[in-house]
């Protein structure tokens, strides 16, 4: 079995570390720019980076930010290639979903690379809307839990 541990990534090493792996995954491996991987977002005070370990190793990386005093945004969700299909992602993910809901959120969204839709899925999000590109990747719009029920699948709340 193995073994996870997720932080948040609260000082500059790590948020380095996050950096380098959601640089490998979208930039080298998903071809994404790196000037459209990495904006304003991932300085502002407000967003909050998350790292996870699997057996000791960096290998996955995310981020979590409030669209609104409500809605939380979870984005970048990265494992390393050799590291996915362990869990790490789920135990990732699971990991802000608790964080964004302790800090307030009513709502959680994010928007999913459509090979990643059934993932999210099994994490509890519902599939909200059409589907669009997002640097050149097909991506949907996906609400957590409960929330998903009752939102309307559009733009409102803002998935921005």
């Amino acid at each position: 079995m193995d073994e996870f541990e997720v932080i948040e990534a609260g000082d500059d090493a790590a948020r380095r570390s996050a950096f380098a792996i959601r640089r490998t995954v979208f930039c080298d491996e998903q071809g994404v720019a790196p000037e459209e991987e990495f904006d304003a977002a991932d300085t502002d005070a407000a967003t909050r980076h998350y790292l996870g370990f699997l057996r000791g190793e960096a290998a996955g990386a995310a981020r979590l930010r409030f669209l609104d005093a409500r809605t939380a945004k979870i984005e970048r969700v990265a494992v390393l290639h050799a590291r996915r299909r362990r869990g790490l992602g789920a135990a990732l993910t699971r990991r802000v979903i608790s964080e964004a809901r302790a800090a307030g959120a009513e709502s959680i969204v994010l928007h999913a690379q459509t090979q990643a839709e059934g993932f999210y899925a099994a994490l509890g999000f519902v599939t909200c809307g059409a589907g669009f590109l997002e640097a050149g990747i097909p991506h949907v719009r996906m609400v957590f839990g409960a929330a998903a029920r009752n939102a309307p699948c559009n733009e409102d709340p803002p998935f921005l």
